[in-house]
């Protein structure tokens, strides 16, 4: 997957949650106009959550992520670079290698500890044989434990 659908896929699910961006940063949707938040109004959620605290402090929504691979040694470095540079650290990452027979996990292996070190909720790790994208997605979605779901993929 390109880094920048990467960062486009948690700018959405920062705006679920009621985060929008605002001159280059994510900041809790009550700080922001009106006119600036998604669709025109504040999320009811939003004004709720961000009373006062800081992101790091509170207790936002899981997010579960599943990252089916084939393949994908191509592009796994800066997609992993990407999710490690989330600010939104309730993250569950769920890594479906289906069957790669090239570097993959060697790759996702060199990345895992520094996911988890940075603070994701957790990171899983699933290799299974090559049964294909629709597979692959079935077993995150049987493991997945968030309030939200995404996945990544290598199209």
């Amino acid at each position: 997957m390109p880094y920048t659908e990467c960062l486009i896929l948690f700018r959405n699910a920062y705006s679920l949650l009621g985060f929008q961006e605002f001159q280059g940063k994510l900041e809790p949707a009550q700080s922001l106009k009106e006119s600036r938040c998604v669709g025109g109004s504040i999320p009811s959620h939003a004004t709720d959550l961000f009373q006062g605290e800081k992101m790091e402090k509170m207790k936002l929504p899981l997010v579960s992520v599943i990252m089916p691979c084939y393949n994908g040694t191509k592009h796994l470095a800066k997609t992993l670079d990407c999710m490690a540079a989330q600010t939104y650290k309730n993250i569950e990452l769920i890594f479906i290698n289906d069957g790669s027979t090239d570097d993959t996990e060697v790759i996702f292996r060199s990345y895992e500890r520094r996911l988890v070190n940075e603070g994701r909720e957790a990171v899983v790790y699933i290799k299974q044989a090559n049964g294909g994208l629709p597979n692959a997605i079935n077993a995150g979605l049987k493991i997945f434990k968030g309030a939200y779901l995404s996945w990544l993929d290598s199209r």
